[in-house]
């Protein structure tokens, strides 16, 4: 429906999802990112909507689960020389398809191995780390920030 791509690069296609590729991850379009952020702004206005979804997203823990993709964020940028290290043995695990397959479960910055972050820190980290690599980090956590506010 779009007339453009959602993906610039990566193993999807305009068809479907290749969730197990193990050296390539789907770059997203920011100019999808940002529409898609336009779009979910043009909902949250709607009053009756945020109130009427809310319990939902109670019952399901995702209001829960944005706040935890916001702390590990802001523990990307309190922790910068460990995220930095870790970013570059990502890329080039990619690039020289050396990153083996369950690393993102223990490539992370110490904080994260953690009783508080387990079983959760891992896939948030690694979802930041992809989306600064395809230039969309700052434009995802507008969305969730605008989501949270929102909702509070």
């Amino acid at each position: 429906m779009l007339d453009y791509p959602i993906f610039l690069s990566g193993p999807h296609s305009d068809k479907s999802l290749n969730l197990n590729s193990k050296f390539t991850f789907g770059h997203y379009n920011p100019k999808f990112v940002s529409d898609l952020r336009v779009n979910i702004n043009e909902i949250l206005k709607n009053e009756y909507f945020v109130k009427s979804t809310k319990p939902i997203l109670e019952k399901y823990n995702f209001l829960d689960l944005l706040e935890r993709y916001e702390d590990v964020y802001n523990e990307t940028n309190i922790q910068e020389n460990e995220y930095k290290r870790i970013k570059k043995s990502y890329i080039e695990g990619l690039k020289n398809k050396t990153w083996e397959e369950y690393s993102y479960s223990y490539i992370l910055p110490e904080k994260f191995k953690s009783e508080t972050y387990w079983n959760w820190g891992e896939t948030s980290f690694h979802f930041w780390l992809r989306r600064d690599i395809d230039k969309t980090k700052e434009i995802w956590l507008g969305i969730v920030s605008d989501i949270l506010t929102a909702y509070k």
